[in-house]
């Protein structure tokens, strides 16, 4: 017989795993949000680069790339807090430039 304590155990876990979890892109969202943040101001159609480097089918995981989004370190592009730019809507980003061409 499984005990309640081992149960809220497994739960916790389970749910802490969630949380670190890589949320799955939508390349068309994707699109659309690049559009709608004028990232291709800087970055160039698709990301082909521009003022600011190409970032067109970028190699950079999903944490690098969101790491990337919420502290640029750069003076030219803002960073986004996850409420002007959310986890998923980064996800979506990052799939779009992966499979743009």
């Amino acid at each position: 017989m499984v005990k309640v304590g081992q149960v809220a155990v497994v739960a916790l876990v389970l749910s802490l795993v969630s949380c670190g979890s890589t949320p799955e892109g939508n390349h068309s969202d994707g699109k659309r949000w690049f559009g709608m943040q004028h990232c291709g101001t800087c970055h160039g159609n698709g990301g082909s680069g521009g003022r600011a480097p190409g970032i067109q089918q970028t190699e950079l995981s999903y944490r690098e790339f969101l790491s990337k989004i919420r502290k640029s370190n750069s003076v030219s592009m803002p960073s986004f807090s996850k409420k002007q730019l959310p986890d998923q809507n980064v996800a979506d980003i990052l799939s779009y430039l992966q499979k743009t061409k």
